[in-house]
């Protein structure tokens, strides 16, 4: 004779356990660039950029395009402008950039980002970004741009954007101006690579799993 705790035993083992399907809309761990925010397209760009052994940048500007920013109603605009035209001038109007914003404590502007050099000799970039904002000259000159690998994506993105708030109050600039820019390469990439990903995440494929019993 069976006892009950046997009995319930045998009927949790004959009945038919439910599937359960997990899909995009149930688990969005990854969504289509089209459904990022701003902020995680641009996590999304610095990501990619390590993905493709890009360098994390950090570059300061002359005085006089400082001064320039600071009176401009779209900073980043100007910079995207100014970048543009050095690169094409240079034969580089395919190089991935993005840069962003930002004001140190002592109030000075500068910029941050990444680039991914791929077949470009890293010293015609750093010639052709220090031009594009203004070379700087004398013992400062030297360390005009920083350029190294990137270790931490997501540690590099918080870091950058981190002031984004004060920057944006210490230029009086409204929230829909932009402080970042990206290159139409850089963009393109970016978004490729991020689709890439998400057709391929388990959370976003329909997935049948056994319902946890009980």
């Amino acid at each position: 004779m069976k006892t009950p705790t046997q009995t319930s035993s045998a009927k949790r083992r004959s009945t038919p356990r439910k599937s359960v399907h997990i899909t995009s809309s149930h688990t969005p761990l990854v969504r289509p660039w089209r459904d990022l925010t701003e902020n995680q397209k641009m996590k999304a760009v610095i990501r990619c950029a390590q993905k493709k052994e890009g360098r994390a940048v950090t570059l300061n500007l002359s005085p006089a395009f400082e001064q320039f920013l600071c009176m401009s109603s779209n900073p980043m605009r100007e910079v995207g402008k100014r970048m543009n035209k050095e690169l094409i001038s240079k034969g580089m109007a395919g190089l991935p950039v993005y840069l962003t914003l930002e004001v140190s404590p002592e109030g000075r502007l500068h910029l941050h980002g990444v680039t991914i050099p791929g077949d470009q000799a890293l010293d015609a970039i750093k010639t052709a970004m220090r031009k594009a904002v203004g070379c700087v000259t004398g013992r400062k000159g030297s360390r005009q741009l920083l350029c190294k690998p990137i270790s931490n994506p997501d540690g590099w993105h918080r870091y950058i954007t981190q002031d984004e708030r004060i920057t944006r109050q210490y230029l009086d600039l409204p929230n829909e101006t932009r402080l970042h820019w990206n290159s139409r390469p850089m963009l393109q990439l970016a978004r490729n690579h991020h689709n890439e990903f998400f057709r391929s995440a388990p959370s976003n494929l329909s997935v049948a799993h056994p319902a946890r019993a009980g």
